[in-house]
């Protein structure tokens, strides 16, 4: 199972083409977890405090927290590096990766609506 990330029209709620796979495999979640950024990346809907709707976070909501994650992965992510899968489904530049082109298309589509599954 990874994580999957729909960028919805805001007036049709249909699915954005995105220029990235908004994909990340499961194998990394001990890692975010440890790097405190599992839940903002895999359930934003259920963190508290940060967002005024949690039910309807939107891309440009999303960009400044992604910014400070990237930064967690790129400053700290060797501190976890114990964590990384010893299968070689997922690793440090995939993770920065994925954060990268996540950004981007947050950047393309400030008004979509963000969802995890």
């Amino acid at each position: 199972m990874s994580l999957d990330i729909l960028f919805l029209d805001p007036e049709t709620k249909e699915p954005l083409c995105c220029d990235f796979s908004p994909n990340i495999t499961c194998n990394l979640v001990a890692y975010a977890d440890f790097l405190k950024i599992y839940e903002l990346l895999w359930h934003p809907n259920k963190t508290e405090g940060i967002f005024i709707n949690p039910e309807r976070i939107t891309a440009i909501d999303m960009l400044p927290l992604l910014y400070q994650a990237h930064y967690i992965v790129v400053t700290k992510g060797d501190t976890a590096r114990h964590l990384l899968p010893k299968n070689g489904w997922g690793d440090k530049d995939c993770f920065n990766r994925f954060l990268t082109e996540y950004m981007h298309s947050c950047f393309k589509y400030p008004n979509a609506i963000i969802k995890t599954c």
